[in-house]
């Protein structure tokens, strides 16, 4: 479990360091926030889902960059999910009231939860791989 010290983790802190830096490429940058925001069970802390993904993408004005980072790494299930998470989102318009945000993007929150793992190891492996090379 994450917030727990222990060495299985350091990929997190590792990557969170390095994104911070400047030193995390695309896609792993992305990967990492959207992972951020969807698994539940990290070291953020406050977790809105898909919701706050795609609000922290907009306000940092690169929406069409993340979720061509996140096509070009999601494995196709996760894809599938992202991709039916976004149109939930583009169909809440502006201003949406937190119960109806809930109920478009609670399903696609549980799946990126319920798979996080897969999303971890992407990045674990990515980052034990630059630490390796002391790229990072």
């Amino acid at each position: 479990m994450f917030g727990k010290k222990n060495k299985k983790d350091n990929w997190f802190k590792t990557a969170k360091i390095a994104r911070r830096k400047g030193r995390l490429p695309e896609p792993y940058y992305t990967l990492l926030q959207y992972y951020s925001c969807t698994a539940f069970d990290n070291w953020e802390g406050d977790h809105g889902g898909h919701f706050d993904y795609f609000c922290v993408s907009a306000y940092g004005g690169h929406t069409p960059e993340s979720i061509a980072a996140l096509h070009s790494i999601l494995p196709k299930d996760l894809l599938e999910n992202f991709e039916g998470a976004l149109v939930a989102y583009d169909a809440l318009g502006e201003d949406p009231e937190y119960e109806d945000v809930e109920k478009a993007l609670d399903g696609f929150d549980d799946y990126a939860d319920e798979h996080s793992d897969e999303i971890a190891d992407i990045l674990r492996n990515y980052i034990a791989e630059m630490s390796e090379r002391h790229c990072l």
